[in-house]
């Protein structure tokens, strides 16, 4: 059906792109077949039924199309948000039936389509973006500005997109989050935290803007407080207490080390936190606010440190005598001691915290709660890439524990080696045995692109271990198909000519199995005990097929389209073929 109509959208393509006369034959004539591909693509999405493909290809065919036509490029994406918005009503239902039913297994993923299509038109023309956040604009009501989450849905939806594009376009983020950055909320505090490290200066403003209208807003509180101490003292550490005195934490991110802003900044943040905490308020308008009396006792108790220290010595005494009067006459049990001011570097705290776990074991009454804490050491330690946390795993005296506790500190050791370039760190981790198949072949082709460079022949041989792993994945597995395209990925560096025969492959692995997409490789990574409970994902692009085909078909585009066309699933096949063509209107390898 493609290819009957390729030939006149080839002539009216290059007949509206002046581009295509300047450049050689053989560049025009791929360019041409590209333009061709992606718009008999479009005609055949278009007529289909699944709003997220319809979403993710025409988006993607936007973003390949805009310098040649960006007037159909706009068009094609606000078709592509009507399709986005469907489809993530439909998730946000899926989601809601998956919360309710109880599973043994990592939670169902939905991914967030709007947001996909809002990266790639922001990325192309800020006032287009701008058009699509509007139309996540809320209808009416007030948020909290002291929510762990804190903002309307358009906003959250704002700051995650200028979260995504703050490490290639600074510039560009910080507009599409300016708007967001009005209330006080934690993906907005966290936005600035990364931002600070393009830009102390923008950062720095944005945060004495957000001070300064938090000590204006009748709605502050103490946990507006309390979220807004983050950005000088926890960095993307953020906590809020409830009105019986728990304590919400959030950890987004990295851990960093407070940093350092000028004495102005900070005296501007105490100044305008004692401001709020020392409002007069009765005792009906104090439980209406988030924290509450119990709530507001413990931020000011965590807070004092750093007013101790850096306030204006009459607020301290006054915030002392706050202390006082909102305890008076009440059997309040002390606080925690997470003092903002003991916060001062990860590699500190995380010793602290290993210390104190330790300490605890001298006191642990039964077998399960002496498992409970070398259980949490063990993950504490592999999640900084320590090996002692073999150690801490082999102390549990619970094998059922032990063992469902082996993958998940394996796993978690290799990412830490990957993230800091050890080689052989990650080779000996992936050869111990504790790894899945799928895991290992990912970690032994992310090894192999790591040596490329250097030991070229020790890179195929790892690549080449990876198959037999892949190879030894259940049929029926759809992490059969993602390991061999992980390979064809790695192959296509090592070894082109062997690449097209993992591919091949893969593409029949793919046709094997039931709800193969290739557009959702990842790891999941999940520890269920009846000590604790762990889930988190590793994202994986070379499991997909959209990077795999942006590489063959820089070697061979004509070849890469047979091979896409080989793919029985709508979703694989379409995806690919988008890649393609993408890439042969992008930047093409002489």
């Amino acid at each position: 059906m493609v290819r009957s109509v390729l030939p006149c959208i080839v002539v009216l393509s290059l007949a509206a792109c002046p581009v295509a006369a300047q450049t050689s034959k053989p560049d025009e004539e791929r360019r041409a077949f590209g333009t061709s591909l992606l718009l008999g693509l479009m005609d055949e999405v278009q007529k289909g039924k699944d709003e997220q493909l319809r979403a993710r290809i025409l988006s993607r065919i936007a973003d390949a199309l805009w310098e040649a036509d960006s007037k159909r490029g706009w068009t094609l994406f606000s078709e592509a948000w009507d399709a986005a918005e469907k489809a993530d009503a439909d998730s946000a239902r899926l989601s809601e039936e998956a919360r309710t039913k109880p599973s043994g297994g990592p939670a169902p993923y939905f991914p967030d389509i709007r947001s996909e299509v809002l990266l790639l038109a922001a990325k192309r023309d800020l006032a287009l973006g701008e058009d699509l956040l509007a139309r996540l604009a809320p209808k009416g009501g007030t948020v909290a500005t002291a929510s762990l989450v804190g903002a309307p849905a358009a906003l959250e939806q704002r700051l995650r997109l200028a979260r995504r594009l703050i490490a290639e376009d600074p510039k560009l983020a910080l507009q599409i989050a300016e708007l967001a950055l009005k209330c006080v909320s934690m993906n907005g505090l966290a936005f600035i935290t990364s931002l600070r490290d393009r830009d102390s200066a923008a950062a720095d403003q944005r945060f004495a803007g957000m001070v300064a209208a938090a000590a204006l807003d009748p709605q502050s509180d103490a946990n507006t407080v309390s979220l807004l101490s983050s950005y000088l003292f926890t960095p993307n550490y953020f906590v809020k207490v409830g009105r019986e005195g728990g304590r919400d934490s959030a950890q987004w991110g990295r851990r960093v080390a407070p940093p350092e802003v000028s004495a102005d900044l900070r005296t501007a943040y105490l100044q305008a936190a004692a401001q709020i905490l020392l409002r007069t308020l009765t005792a009906e308008e104090e439980e209406r606010t988030s924290a509450g009396a119990l709530g507001k006792f413990r931020i000011i108790q965590r807070l004092m440190p750093a007013f101790e220290q850096y306030g204006p010595q009459d607020s301290v005494e006054k915030l002392r005598d706050m202390l006082t009067s909102l305890a008076k006459g009440k059997d309040w049990p002390a606080g925690d001691d997470d003092e903002l001011l003991k916060r001062t570097s990860p590699d500190r705290e995380a010793a602290d915290h290993e210390k104190a776990s330790i300490a605890r074991l001298g006191s642990a009454a039964t077998p399960l709660e002496r498992d409970g804490i070398y259980l949490e050491l063990a993950m504490m330690t592999s999640d900084r890439g320590d090996l002692r946390a073999r150690n801490f795993l082999e102390k549990i005296e619970s094998a059922e524990v032990r063992q469902s506790a082996k993958n998940l500190v394996e796993i978690c050791l290799a990412i830490r080696a990957l993230d800091s370039k050890d080689a052989e760190k990650a080779q000996e981790i992936a050869h111990d045995g504790g790894l899945s198949p799928i895991q290992k072949v990912w970690v032994l082709t992310q090894v192999a692109r790591q040596l490329q460079k250097t030991e070229r022949g020790s890179a195929r041989k790892l690549v080449e271990e990876a198959l037999v792993e892949a190879r030894r994945i259940d049929s029926s597995d759809l992490d059969r198909p993602r390991g061999l395209m992980a390979v064809a990925n790695a192959f296509s560096f090592a070894d082109p000519p062997r690449a097209w025969e993992i591919l091949a492959e893969a593409v029949i692995a793919a046709n094997a199995t039931a709800g193969f997409t290739g557009t959702d490789g990842r790891l999941n990574i999940f520890l269920k005990t009846n000590l604790i409970s762990s889930s988190r994902i590793q994202w994986v692009g070379d499991f997909d097929v959209d990077g795999a085909f942006e590489a063959f078909t820089l070697d061979d585009y004509k070849r890469a389209v047979e091979s896409a066309r080989g793919f029985n699933g709508q979703i694989p096949r379409a995806t690919a073929l988008c890649s393609i063509g993408r890439t042969l209107l992008g930047k093409v390898r002489k």
